[in-house]
């Protein structure tokens, strides 16, 4: 572990849901690492127990927003800002596509000791919405 970052218990909640279908909601409790360095949080995890591939993730918590960022098989980045769209690429092993990211919610209440985050927002890939819920409790 590196200088000046903590081991912390986390709780992922995240949940999915496509238009009509009923929704797809996964829980892991995990241990993850959290820094800090000028202001900036850094939260880091495995999440690979969860969807059954190598993935990572780090949340990089600024000011009101919460980048994303998914290593692993299957890499992205996302930059939720309430009220926010943005644009950025999904990479699988297999292809990559473009997708829309629409934040409806953004809450993020982190420090050493204990942290409430919660990410609402809607991912659009070729005219479909999935909307997502991203809670993390330590």
């Amino acid at each position: 572990m590196a200088v000046g970052q903590k081991e912390i218990n986390i709780c992922v909640t995240s949940e999915q849901r496509l238009s009509g279908d009923e929704p797809s909601k996964y829980e892991l409790y995990t241990v993850a690492k959290y820094s800090e360095k000028n202001g900036t949080k850094y939260i880091s995890y495995d999440e690979s127990e969860m969807f059954g591939f190598a993935s990572s993730v780090m949340l990089i918590i600024t000011d009101g927003t919460v980048k994303v960022r998914r290593y692993g098989e299957n890499q992205t980045v996302l930059f939720l800002k309430e009220k926010h769209r943005c644009n950025t690429t999904y990479k699988t092993p297999y292809v990559a596509f473009d997708i829309e990211i629409m934040t409806e919610k953004v809450i993020a209440n982190v420090c050493e000791d204990y942290g409430n985050i919660e990410l609402i927002y809607t991912v659009a890939i070729d005219g479909s919405e999935a909307n997502h819920s991203l809670k993390i409790r330590y």
